[in-house]
């Protein structure tokens, strides 16, 4: 289970439930420095008589209210599935090694948008859990794309964590070479021992589907 306000207006539960991917949101505000960046806006819109460009409708889509539960069920385990996002950061630190052990697997981009033709070069660390402690993604002309790095690790019951670690990812700039574009830094605040993770009901019932 990973769970975080990924996005500016939700919190986000990812279970993996050993045939599905479900993930959960609870819509919540917006932080109140957006809300008043977007006030601003507006009243600049007004003072200085700009019409502002008419909202991109999608069709069939409607914004959700604050407190709304939305469940999405994805059909395998793939990380691949997953949408872009800081999510799949602390999924590659501390959830990824049972997938990094599997045959004709494909690591995905940590943060950005998944392509295909890209290599990696992983090393893990040496025990049943195998956590990546470096990782690198290059596409077939060696060009770097992104690198995860474990700057600090645990022993815990047996096993070894991260504690501190980092991300890079790199994006061409209008010459086409590439630059530091995106940055993630990982650090562990506390380390214990839990019950294992209950999927609530309503996550079941959306599976049984």
């Amino acid at each position: 289970m990973v769970e975080g306000d990924f996005p500016l207006n939700a919190r986000e539960t990812y279970w993996c439930t050993g045939t599905n991917i479900v993930l959960r949101s609870i819509i919540t505000p917006l932080p109140l420095e957006v809300q008043l960046s977007r006030a601003a806006s507006q009243i600049a819109d007004k003072v200085l008589g700009r019409t502002p460009p008419p909202p991109l409708i999608v069709p069939g889509w409607r914004e959700p209210k604050v407190g709304e539960l939305l469940t999405t069920v994805l059909p395998s385990t793939d990380p691949n599935q997953l949408l872009p996002g800081f999510h799949k950061v602390p999924w590659l630190a501390f959830c990824s090694g049972p997938f990094l052990q599997s045959n004709g697997r494909h690591v995905p981009v940590p943060i950005g948008i998944d392509q295909q033709n890209y290599l990696d070069s992983t090393s893990v660390f040496s025990d049943g859990l195998g956590l990546p402690k470096q990782m690198e993604l290059r596409t077939p002309n060696n060009h770097l794309l992104s690198k995860y790095t474990v700057e600090e690790a645990t022993n815990f019951l047996g096993w070894t964590f991260p504690t501190r670690f980092k991300f890079v990812e790199y994006r061409p700039d209008s010459n086409g070479i590439l630059q530091d574009d995106l940055q993630a830094e990982g650090k562990v605040i506390s380390i214990r021992k839990a019950a294992a993770p209950e999927v609530p009901d309503d996550v079941l019932k959306a599976i049984k589907k």
